[in-house]
């Protein structure tokens, strides 16, 4: 019998929905609770729900956990924005956390975890291997040291007007320019709103010897606004996706690159600007472009072996297994 996974209301679920897809589940996006009693027990493997959406209507939400349970499957809140949670209002976190809405919570990160839910899963971003990969170059190729056009990238958003999220990325961003203004450094900032493509985003971290990780949205969508709060624990899709381009990643630090990779070796962070400044004059000297480049090999196979979605999706198999027992 081919099970189904049901993703309700997530956003950026396509990797992880093709990866169940690959791994032969049937996937179904966004049914009401009532498309839900087509199905028979044990066919619904799990559904993967966002809780941003699902709380709003929480005696809907407790419907859907009936319904689900009744068919042998558990509702899963999988949470990549912890622990801002998306700036939610503080009574539905409350809420969530004072009555039995969940069976398992899967987060990228642990911080604020607990109460979630009785079953609490370790699920980190991952590479979304089907576009983030080396697209027809070998780690050979990137070993050419006159391949690279820039010293130091960044690809991502840095526009705060829309997004008040972007303003610390922003600042940290123009103090690094003015710190390495005085330098051969090259630095180039990719502005995401200019709606670059899957290829040229790829280029850049391929033609980048160094390609930076700062700040994330999850640091700072407090409700209320940011006032200091602990940044997020958990790591980027970045910070998989660039080395699975077989880019070198320079990222800002975080607490569970320790739990995923191993510092010095496949991964290299920093915990401020003076040592981002450091780090940058380091991996860009000649010198030192064969350690860059063995960190991002080492990065490549690492990822490749246990940071991709499939991995993720074996990975929730295993745990709803383990909860359905």
């Amino acid at each position: 019998m081919k099970q189904v996974v049901i993703f309700r209301y997530l956003w950026n679920h396509e990797a992880l929905a093709e990866a169940f897809q690959n791994l032969g589940y049937e996937i179904e996006v966004n049914p009401s609770n009532k498309d839900l009693e087509k199905y028979k027990p044990d066919e619904i493997l799990c559904c993967i729900a966002n809780l941003h959406t699902e709380i709003k209507k929480p005696f809907t939400m407790l419907g859907l956990k009936q319904k689900l349970n009744a068919k042998h499957a558990p509702l899963i809140f999988w949470n990549r924005d912890g622990p801002s949670h998306m700036g939610d209002k503080w009574w539905r976190i409350w809420l969530v956390k004072h009555f039995k809405f969940l069976d398992i919570y899967a987060t990228h990160t642990l911080q604020d975890a607990g109460h979630f839910a009785d079953e609490v899963v370790y699920f980190p971003n991952a590479a979304w291997d089907s576009k983030y990969n080396l697209s027809g170059k070998t780690l050979q190729d990137l070993r050419n040291k006159n391949a690279y056009s820039y010293d130091v990238s960044f690809i991502g958003s840095i526009t705060y007007e829309k997004r008040p999220e972007n303003y610390h990325r922003m600042v940290f961003f123009k103090k690094l320019q003015q710190r390495l203004e005085n330098t051969n450094i090259k630095f180039y900032i990719a502005e995401c709103e200019n709606n670059l493509s899957l290829a040229q985003q790829v280029e850049i971290i391929q033609k980048s010897k160094i390609n930076l990780s700062c700040a994330a949205g999850c640091d700072f969508r407090y409700q209320g606004g940011y006032h200091g709060e602990p940044f997020s624990f958990g790591l980027p899709e970045r910070c998989y996706g660039i080395a699975n381009c077989g880019g070198f990643l320079l990222s800002d630090h975080r607490p569970h690159s320790y739990d995923d990779f191993c510092e010095n070796y496949d991964f290299v962070s920093f915990k401020n600007i003076n040592e981002c400044v450091e780090k940058i004059l380091y991996f860009c000297d000649d010198k030192n472009f064969d350690k860059l480049r063995e960190i991002a090999e080492n990065a490549y196979q690492t990822v490749n072996r246990k940071h991709l979605y499939k991995h993720r999706a074996e990975k929730l198999i295993e745990y709803v297994n383990y909860w359905k027992q």
